[in-house]
């Protein structure tokens, strides 16, 4: 239908940047590519009529070149809007508040929080937190004995968590503890105070 639109009415089709799914080779994983492409109607030799043109070439270097630029200006935009918000915060409580609200906002997180470590008295807290409205609130205290060695370590080592429910780190206890605050993919980030996990 493009083609004998382009070959009835003598206007060229431009693309720019389209976006499609490739593979590079037969055996080659599915993979996004850009390109951009023409259709341009050509007087054929002789009496044979009207033919098509259809030049492309592939834009994809380009276009994640420019997604990364962007994305990292959209970066330090943020960060330098985080910055002011949290220099501007009058304690420390409200500090951690406008933190977790604003990376929640950001990532697009359905739920973000702080958690303060005690192991001199075997517990932590949960709390501020931004959650998504129909989510189960975390906020408390809790007791690090009633949780498995790797919740454990959720507190205190960098841990990037796919799928809680299909991972093996976490026990199957771990795994439903999990599932009932409707945790599934987590980034765990560790902060520290002085000597002390928080």
């Amino acid at each position: 239908a493009l083609c004998r639109r382009v070959l009835d009415t003598g206007e060229p089709y431009h693309v720019v940047d389209e976006l499609s799914v490739i593979r590079r080779a037969p055996d080659a994983p599915a993979e996004r590519a850009w390109f951009t492409w023409s259709l341009i109607p050509i007087r054929l030799p002789g009496d044979q009529g009207w033919g098509l043109f259809n030049p492309g070439w592939e834009t994809t270097e380009r276009k994640r070149a420019e997604t990364a630029l962007r994305e990292s200006e959209e970066r330090q935009a943020f960060l330098l809007t985080f910055s002011d918000a949290l220099r501007a915060a009058p304690d420390a409580r409200s500090v951690e508040a406008r933190a977790v609200s604003m990376l929640a906002e950001h990532l697009h997180l359905d739920r973000c929080w702080i958690s303060e470590v005690f192991e001199d008295r075997g517990s932590s807290t949960v709390g501020p937190e931004s959650r998504r409205p129909d989510l189960p609130p975390m906020s408390g205290e809790f007791r690090l004995s009633d949780y498995g060695e790797t919740m454990r370590q959720l507190s205190t080592t960098l841990m990037q968590v796919e799928d809680a429910a299909e991972d093996s780190r976490f026990p199957s206890s771990e795994q439903a503890r999990l599932a009932a605050l409707h945790l599934r993919a987590l980034l765990v980030v560790p902060l520290r105070r002085g000597a002390r996990h928080v």
